[in-house]
């Protein structure tokens, strides 16, 4: 029926229906005047809106709490300082490894250890901000929660507190390395701005004295750890040294001044025997000397050194002077004259004279020669006794050796271990670390959060004006739809 009536309608009739359509969104986005004409018309549910969002927003400002955030900064040098070498600071070049470090001691910063100083320093479980006593909604729901599972009197209870006060004190603290630095900031935030400033700076001063504190654990953990090592080198080194003396006991071996003793009289007999040698050459060519004095005659030249005394030269002076008398009184007097045959005699008796004193110091230089060769005799046959026990002893001596250079190495091991205990004993009251403040905390003028009332107002009342207008345009396409949509179906209901 319907379709007959549509093919019944004249076309004019039809261009006419199409013609009264309406277009859909026509006046609502076609154009800028079109959207302010739609923005007009709602102009004052868009104010609503904004109103309604500003009116949020004081709410919101009168409701959250208040922050204010307080840093400093602390610059984290990855080598310590060397306080027992030449150079206080290392110059050796930083790598990835020092980041690694400063990053952990970043962490550090925010360990239990350092805000566990803190809470107990500045007494924070107290505090209503931290120990979930305060008016605000989340402190309050804590401190709720606390109350409601221990009480005051349970042995728990300060434990608990003590645990909830860190945790909390834990969220308001940041912590932040500068990029390609070896600088940290650390940020405290608080309803307070003093409080704020003092929590960073007591941080900060908790972080240096934990450093300080950790380094003398170490320093005594491992002098601890080398005085026990230190007991039993000594005892090895003890044993060692029973056993060399015990081996020198069993041999029969005595050492003096490092060295065995045997050794060093063969030493001392082998310098003698040199020494003995050269005197029996030198009191052998004494005696020659003398002996072929005797055998040739006082009047063959001067005197060898061998025999010349004090003595022999006056004999032999005397004898010149008999001789000159004999000379010139033969050339004036005759042969039997009594002062020519007085001089002749004179000179017989010097020269007898001369010949016996010769012939004692040769007595005496044969006697010196035949005593000579009979020290050097014995020196000999001492020194091949002694080669003899050192070639008996030359095994004992290798494995006395081995033995005691076994004893001289634990020795030097314990030596150098005792002064190292010794230096990290001493080091335990020095600080190492090559941390300070660079930037101390003050007081911040203006809160961190929230941001400023008027620039939260105005973002407020931008932010609903802003909704108000996509509501209101919102709301024009869907009517408009609507309305298309309803004149679609009277055409085809009129069809």
């Amino acid at each position: 029926m319907v379709a007959e009536t549509m093919f019944k309608l004249n076309p004019s009739e039809v261009v006419r229906l199409e013609t009264a359509r309406p277009s859909p969104i026509k006046g609502a986005v076609s154009g800028d005047s079109s959207t302010l004409a739609v923005l007009r018309r709602h102009k004052w549910s868009i104010v609503w809106m904004g109103g309604v969002f500003v009116l949020a927003a004081a709410l919101l400002i009168l409701v959250l709490p208040v922050r204010y955030t307080a840093t400093t900064q602390i610059l984290i040098q990855p080598a310590d300082l060397r306080v027992v070498d030449k150079a206080v600071i290392d110059s050796s070049p930083f790598n990835d490894t020092a980041n690694s470090q400063v990053e952990s001691q970043a962490r550090v910063l925010v360990s239990e250890d350092v805000l566990g100083r803190v809470v107990d320093s500045q007494k924070l479980t107290a505090d209503a901000e931290f120990n979930g006593s305060g008016s605000g909604l989340l402190s309050g729901s804590l401190g709720l929660l606390m109350t409601a599972f221990a009480s005051p009197s349970d042995p728990g209870y300060a434990s608990d507190l003590r645990v909830a006060t860190l945790d909390s004190l834990r969220q308001k603290v940041k912590v932040k390395r500068l990029p390609q630095t070896f600088v940290v900031d650390l940020s405290v935030a608080t309803d307070d701005r003093n409080k704020s400033a003092h929590l960073a700076n007591a941080i900060a001063n908790a972080y240096l004295d934990e450093q300080a504190a950790a380094q003398t654990t170490t320093a005594r953990r491992a002098s601890d750890s080398l005085s026990k090592r230190l007991d039993l080198l000594a005892a090895n080194v003890r044993a060692a040294e029973e056993k060399v003396e015990q081996f020198k006991r069993q041999n029969h071996i005595v050492a003096s001044t490092g060295q065995l003793v045997t050794e060093s009289e063969a030493t001392e007999l082998n310098n003698q025997l040199v020494l003995s040698r050269a005197r029996s050459a030198a009191a052998k060519a004494r005696y020659e000397q003398t002996r072929d004095l005797l055998r040739t005659g006082i009047d063959a030249g001067n005197l060898p050194e061998a025999v010349q005394s004090q003595t022999v030269t006056a004999l032999r002076e005397q004898y010149a002077a008999a001789a000159r008398r004999e000379a010139m009184l033969a050339g004036s007097l005759g042969p039997q004259h009594p002062n020519l045959i007085q001089a002749r005699d004179d000179l017989a008796r010097a020269k007898s004279l001369v010949a016996d004193e010769i012939g004692r110091l040769a007595k005496a230089s044969q006697s010196d020669y035949e005593r000579a060769v009979a020290d050097e005799t014995s020196l000999a046959n001492s020194l091949d006794g002694l080669k003899g026990k050192i070639l008996e002893t030359g095994d004992a001596s290798v494995h006395l050796r081995e033995l005691e250079r076994d004893a001289e190495a634990k020795r030097n091991v314990f030596e150098a271990l005792s002064v190292r205990s010794r230096e990290l004993a001493e080091q335990e009251g020095i600080d190492t670390s090559n941390v300070r403040v660079i930037s101390v905390a003050t007081a911040p003028r203006n809160r961190s959060f929230p941001p400023p009332s008027i620039l939260t107002l105005a973002a407020a009342l931008i932010l609903g004006l802003l909704a108000g207008s996509g509501r209101a345009l919102f709301t024009e396409r869907m009517r408009a739809r609507t309305g298309s949509e309803g004149s679609e179906g009277a055409a085809a209901a009129m069809a």
